[in-house]
């Protein structure tokens, strides 16, 4: 038993020893449990076949290698004991079986054709060619089974993805395509023209139609990205922007340059270009690290300092002492600065190192404008000749 896409069963020929009342089945679809116990009513004084032959022929009987079977135009006649009436049957019909035909087998093919578990003494003859024997098939029309995006917003692109049609061909056979596809051709879209319009689909010569809105475009909120930027740019001036890692640094620059890109072409931009740019800055502005970086380097600066001090306080006779202690006053100012940079702090650490050196090596030293933080050479440190000289003078 099986079923037809209407829901008809359909039953192999039967045979009982008494006719039944009720003719009782389960059924179970792939995948499913089976159904409960059905029953359906058997027919009283069923007509009883006695004959079938072809009373039309089928319209199509060469098929391209591949292509499936056509039954469209044929017929059955079949005629019934008793004196009654012949009935003309589809060959579509879900009672028809047809058995050999096969589209990758090439040449003449004969095909058997039953009805309701009787077979019909004739064949349906049919022939399967090449593509090449075949030609190139001839395109009837083309119908949109698929539409892609069909709601647009002025300055938007055309989205094909989706869109999908069939291609009918003169001899019935079908196939699909996509928008996207090679030699498919789409018009008719003006993504700067409001209002609707209709998109023309291209393909072998023939061609279908349907319609878009493109929609005028909504007022461009772009105030909160605006003072996002110019938070970041209060930022370039603050510890967490001038103590951040340059790759860091680099990421916020360039962001900000590619909002303000997006601001300065205004009335090109869209609403999701503003909204990812304000969350890129405000991610961007969230990862700077100076504050973490400026931390670890005072802490390093003060680690310096304590180990010069203690360094000093174990050679109270240092020819260089008031000096160099004066050096490492000037550096605990520097670490409770507010207006302390990068540089200043780099220049600090690099004296205090060269410091401990000459200590450690009993060396004299000199502290030289221990008041400039700013200049790029603050402290020099060297064998003091000119205090030797001094010395030597007095």
């Amino acid at each position: 038993m099986t079923a037809d896409q209407a829901g008809n069963l359909i039953f192999k020929p039967l045979a009982f020893e008494s006719t039944p009342s009720l003719l009782y089945y389960r059924a179970q679809e792939p995948g499913k449990d089976i159904s409960n116990v059905l029953a359906i009513e058997v027919p009283k004084n069923d007509k009883e076949i006695a004959g079938l032959q072809f009373e039309d022929g089928l319209t199509k009987k060469v098929y391209r290698e591949g292509d499936a079977l056509s039954l469209k135009g044929a017929t059955l006649r079949v005629h019934y004991k008793d004196g009654q009436a012949d009935q003309l049957v589809n060959l579509t019909n879900s009672g028809v079986e047809i058995h050999g035909f096969d589209s990758s087998k090439l040449g003449e093919q004969h095909l058997e054709v039953s009805y309701l578990g009787q077979k019909l003494d004739k064949t349906l003859t049919v022939f399967v060619v090449s593509a090449e024997e075949a030609g190139e098939k001839a395109v009837a029309g083309l119908e949109l089974t698929d539409k892609p995006k069909v709601e647009y917003i002025v300055g938007e692109a055309l989205e094909k993805e989706g869109g999908r049609f069939t291609v009918v061909f003169e001899d019935e056979t079908t196939e699909t395509h996509a928008l996207t596809d090679e030699g498919v051709e789409v018009t008719g879209f003006d993504t700067t023209k409001e209002g609707r319009q209709t998109i023309t689909v291209h393909y072998k010569g023939a061609s279908t139609s349907f319609d878009v809105l493109v929609n005028p475009k909504p007022a461009l909120n772009d105030e909160y990205l605006k003072q996002k930027l110019a938070e970041a740019e209060a930022a370039k001036a603050k510890v967490d922007f001038t103590f951040a890692t340059p790759e860091v640094k680099e990421a916020l620059l360039a962001g900000m340059a590619a909002s303000e890109k997006v601001l300065k072409e205004h009335d090109t931009s869209t609403q999701d270009q503003v909204n990812e740019q304000l969350n890129q800055l405000t991610a961007l502005l969230k990862a700077l690290d100076g504050q973490a970086n400026l931390t670890k380097e005072k802490e390093a600066l003060s680690a310096l300092t304590e180990e010069a001090t203690a360094l000093l306080a174990s050679k109270p006779n240092h020819p260089s002492g008031e000096a160099l202690q004066a050096l490492i006053e000037k550096n605990k100012e520097l670490l409770a600065s507010s207006e302390l940079t990068p540089e200043a702090l780099e220049t600090a650490k690099t004296g205090l190192e060269t410091l401990i050196a000459l200590l450690k090596e009993d060396k004299p030293a000199v502290f030289v404008d221990p008041c400039d933080w700013s200049r790029s050479s603050i402290l020099q440190l060297r064998a003091n000749r000119c205090q030797r000289t001094k010395s030597r003078k007095s």
